[in-house]
């Protein structure tokens, strides 16, 4: 986000604020606490939606004003916010200070927080290992939206420091909004890492809702052209031997039905070794993934827009972290990033370094 846009969202954000503010003016001088209950949770209602429909529908009206609905998800965090503290001050004339300090300590955290990467590690042992290897996933890049080149220059700086034997691409490096320079770009800085490196296709990846903008700025082709002409192994519904005790399955993301397909389709490994099943969108395992070991997955963003996380959770679905299921474990990336707006309250911007070691 450039200085330019970042001072106008922020101003939008707070003249949101502000007429929220003066529109309930009204219902507070009535002086009805169950009336202003009321009003609380029915804001609180229309937060929660805007946070899903920000982070989990796609419609032309949605990407075209996203900037506009986010500012006034913001501004309704920071009024819910302020309402909960003013209960304990009492004081009438510190509320629209109050509301204007909690919108822009919403906003600050949750812009540092989306340009804020951390590593998370993770340890799996298995008979069926003879040698260590090490594997950092990276996932929901969106790149040219969410976060800046250098930020993301950084990150990837910190991920050959692990010296990891092989870097994994979980899907949505690009998205709708990448430009044909920024689409090339980032996949000629990622193989300048020097380290290995697989891809699998997300749901944004190929711009499939490039209608919704401005159309798309690259073709399926030209990015599949680019990924290879950089060294990076696409897989699409195909699995690789690293090594003879380590294979890895790439497959469609579910988002294409037709061309999906999961790994119980696959022939039997030889040898038993350890297997890994790469996969954009999680599974939502209720058994075992035959033939499987360790799922890696991403999609969900952990959320990116609280309540989001919670709705998720609560709904069953495997949005982020690890979930055992017997003998296979899905593991689900809150992604390095997220989806074009820089705004993240919800979990962290992370890549998983994964140590498999033999038992």
């Amino acid at each position: 986000m450039t200085v330019t846009r970042f001072v106008i969202f922020t101003v939008l954000t707070l003249v949101i604020a502000g007429i929220l503010y003066v529109i309930q003016i009204p219902v507070r001088r009535m002086k009805k606490p169950l009336v202003r209950c009321v009003l609380w949770v029915l804001k609180a209602l229309l937060m929660a939606w805007l946070a899903y429909v920000l982070i989990a529908l796609a419609s032309p009206f949605l990407w075209r004003f996203d900037y506009a609905l986010t500012a006034l998800y913001l501004a309704l965090l920071g009024d819910l916010t302020a309402e909960l503290i003013y209960v304990l001050i009492r004081r009438k004339k510190v509320l629209p200070i109050l509301i204007s300090l909690c919108t822009l300590a919403h906003l600050g955290y949750s812009m540092w927080n989306m340009g804020t990467i951390r590593p998370v590690y993770h340890t799996y042992q298995s008979e069926k290992l003879k040698e260590p290897c090490r594997i950092v996933f990276l996932s929901d890049l969106h790149y040219g939206s969410s976060q800046t080149p250098e930020t993301v220059s950084a990150a990837l700086a910190k991920i050959r420091e692990e010296q990891p034997d092989v870097l994994i691409l979980g899907g949505d490096i690009t998205d709708e909004h990448t430009t044909n320079e920024e689409m090339h770009s980032i996949f000629e800085e990622i193989s300048a890492l020097g380290i290995p490196t697989y891809y699998i296709y997300g749901n944004h990846d190929r711009q499939d809702r490039a209608s919704y903008l401005d159309g798309p700025a690259f073709s399926e082709a030209e990015l599949q052209e680019t990924i290879e002409g950089c060294g990076i192994t696409v897989l699409y519904n195909e699995s690789v031997s690293l090594r003879d005790d380590l294979y890895m399955y790439g497959s469609e993301d579910p988002s294409r039905p037709e061309q999906f397909r999961s790994p119980d389709t696959l022939s039997p490994f030889p040898e038993d070794p350890f297997t890994v099943y790469l996969v954009h969108t999680p599974p939502q395992l209720k058994e075992p993934v035959p033939e499987t070991d360790l799922v890696l997955s991403g999609h969900t963003h952990a959320g990116q827009f609280f309540p989001v996380r919670l709705m998720y959770l609560a709904s069953g679905m495997h949005c982020v972290w690890e979930y055992p299921v017997n003998d296979t474990v899905l593991l689900v990336s809150p992604g390095i990033a997220g989806w074009y707006l820089p705004v993240r309250n919800e979990s962290i911007c992370s890549y998983e370094v994964i140590d498999l070691l033999p038992q």
